[in-house]
């Protein structure tokens, strides 16, 4: 998921190996991005998934997460050591169906508020809706430089970042650009403004364009709560939406708040590394530095790392669930996903309780009620909260 922060200097670094990306794929000789019709309209749990995928030869098969009723299934066609792969696969709905064509592409994106980015042969992006209707045309750039960061293209707030001769400005969801084309870099819209660079410094603008937070800062993240982090001087802070620094620059490493508090690392006089604490919006330490590695509060529990192993922690820095998982996510929608090693992994609740054991060999957060799994088998699915096979993505049938 994007935390809002700049690609290049991320203030936080958490393992998610159950993270699946198209990010670093390169399209070659493409003639199109919508190719076969053959498969428009049928549903992939009526038949075998290599029916519809080439599962061959090893090649990776990869599941989205489900956003606004549809989400994709992506594979690579080719691979080629000097190219890279090509990207191919369909998006589907809730109950199964192919929705667009065959679409080839370098990267698989969500929808966002109703319209998923797209890419051309040429390395354009464009939009299409959630029937697979194109509705803003190829005109956009694709910048190099963000691979991986392919969620700065969605619709937040009302408008995409789209790029233009190697400068950023905003569309609306016409395609109409508010915002003009003048920034070396920017952010998505959160709470009603917008991060964005100009001349190697990081200001904030409104959705008219006003600069409401002048260009002062190394790097900054996206609103969050009302507070945003920003970098001077190698430290890092936080301000609030007129620029007032809230919370003084003193921290190595800091998280955007989530459910009102923020992770942050330091060291001491002498620069030995203190660890992982928490913080809360007056700044005040509210948990000491004691983790190696500490994840944002989601649902009111943490994913905090002692010992080479994570455990759950609750606002009051309570042991909620005991550190014995090699891999933990955040809670979304009253489940984390937990691995046990890189390829063991399950669901559990909030009291550590699992859903079904650890019975795949990788596993994504459930998103509008679903979660991506892969089996020890090689097939994949769709499951709901009680485990059940709602999307049944097996390879043979």
């Amino acid at each position: 998921m994007n935390n809002g922060f700049i690609k290049n200097d991320k203030v936080i670094v958490i393992l998610f190996a159950t993270v699946l990306s198209m990010s670093y794929l390169i399209i070659n000789n493409m003639s199109e991005v919508f190719e076969s019709k053959k498969n428009t309209g049928k549903n992939v749990n009526d038949v075998p998934l290599s029916s519809i995928v080439d599962t061959s030869n090893g090649k990776n098969v990869y599941l989205g997460d489900f956003k606004d009723g549809v989400s994709y299934i992506g594979f690579n066609e080719e691979y080629d050591s000097n190219s890279g792969s090509r990207a191919v696969g369909y998006y589907i709905d809730k109950t199964g169906k192919i929705i667009t064509d065959k679409l080839k592409t370098v990267n698989f994106s969500s929808s966002s508020e109703g319209l998923i980015a797209v890419i051309n042969e040429k390395l354009k992006i464009g939009y299409m809706d959630n029937s697979g209707k194109m509705v803003i045309g190829y005109k956009y750039k694709l910048d190099k430089d963000i691979y991986g960061d392919f969620q700065r293209y969605d619709f937040s707030e009302g408008l995409a970042a789209v790029n233009v001769n190697d400068q950023w400005g905003y569309i609306d969801k016409t395609g109409k650009v508010v915002i003009d084309f003048n920034y070396n870099e920017v952010l998505p819209f959160s709470e009603g403004l917008a991060a964005v660079k100009k001349n190697g410094q990081w200001g904030y603008i409104n959705k008219t364009g006003k600069v409401v937070i002048d260009f002062n800062y190394n790097s900054v993240s996206s609103f969050s709560e009302g507070l945003a982090a920003v970098k001077k001087d190698y430290r890092w802070g936080y301000i609030d939406k007129t620029g007032k620094v809230v919370i003084d620059y003193i921290y190595d490493t800091v998280s955007n708040f989530s459910d009102g508090m923020a992770t942050v690392s330091n060291r001491d006089e002498n620069g030995n590394y203190l660890g992982y604490g928490y913080i809360d919006k007056n700044g005040k330490l509210v948990l000491d530095y004691q983790y190696y590695r500490g994840n944002k509060f989601e649902e009111g529990l943490a994913a905090v790392e002692k010992d080479g192993k994570y455990g759950y922690i609750d606002k009051k820095g309570n042991l909620v669930i005991d550190y014995q998982y090699f891999i933990a996510n955040g809670f979304n929608e009253g489940f984390a996903v937990v691995c046990t090693d890189f390829e063991t992994c399950g669901y559990i609740d909030k009291k550590g309780n699992t859903l079904t054991g650890y019975m795949y060999e990788f596993a994504k957060n459930f998103s509008e009620g679903l979660g991506a799994v892969r089996y020890k088998n090689g097939d994949l699915a769709y499951i709901d909260k009680t485990g059940k096979k709602v999307i049944d993505l097996s390879i043979n049938k």
